[in-house]
């Protein structure tokens, strides 16, 4: 199988209708940065920002052809992984692959009950480029589990990337900046009564280092050490 053309989507975990705070999602932003450098052809599909309809939303994919569909998704969005992975098994040839949190700690959950291929576990942007290059050989690829003859497999571990500096910034230009910037300040991080009047507060996100040295109980500790980027 060779793979030219990606799609990465974000699933509507809200009812399927629109999100009233909406972030960029940076995660699919650095995937798609590293894709691109590698010479992929990459859209993204966030349905987080409408009303979702899955009929409009498998034909969007029809027009767009891609090869493999990465979806990223956290614990609560397994119901929408289900709903996706087995509209896009029915309807488009591709393979489909998971990253989040969701497959870090269900991927055995997720490959036995929905249609996903593979699941990403942990850190991404080295494992996508790796799972590409060894599609047809997956025992080879660090850091995912998948679904071999109907039995789940879990390869080894991948390391963290210790240089965040190695890792392009994300590739805003596939974004509707202006749909994430452009929305009005809410109250979660700052009070609407300090801002001027009248006026659209443009915001959005950045990642300035990944992990925490703290061991906090109620946290994912997803990753443990510490690392930034350089100013």
């Amino acid at each position: 199988m060779t793979v030219k053309n990606i799609v990465l989507m974000r699933l509507n975990g809200t009812q399927d209708k629109r999100d009233n705070y909406v972030t960029l999602p940076l995660g699919l932003g650095y995937i798609a940065a590293v894709l691109k450098k590698e010479g992929y052809k990459v859209s993204i599909v966030d349905l987080t920002l409408e009303d979702v309809n899955y009929d409009n939303v498998i034909e969007r994919l029809r027009n767009i052809g891609p090869d493999l569909v990465g979806i990223t998704a956290l614990s609560y969005e397994y119901i929408q992984v289900k709903k996706m992975a087995s509209l896009l098994n029915k309807n488009i040839q591709c393979k489909i692959v998971l990253g989040g949190h969701l497959p870090l700690y269900n991927y055995k959950l997720v490959l036995e009950k929905t249609n996903v291929d593979i699941c990403v576990i942990g850190e991404g942007e080295l494992t996508i480029v790796d799972l590409l290059n060894n599609i047809s050989s997956l025992e080879k690829v660090k850091g995912i589990a998948y679904k071999e003859n109907e039995q789940v497999k879990l390869n080894e571990a991948r390391e963290l990337i210790n240089d965040l500096d190695t890792i392009p910034f994300p590739a805003y230009e596939l974004f509707e900046m202006e749909k994430y910037s452009t929305l009005l300040m809410n109250d979660i991080y700052l009070s609407k009564k300090f801002l001027p009047k009248k006026r659209t507060h443009k915001k959005t996100s950045m990642e300035a280092g990944r992990g925490c040295p703290f061991s906090c109980e109620f946290c994912s500790k997803m990753f443990k050490k510490g690392r930034r980027r350089s100013i």
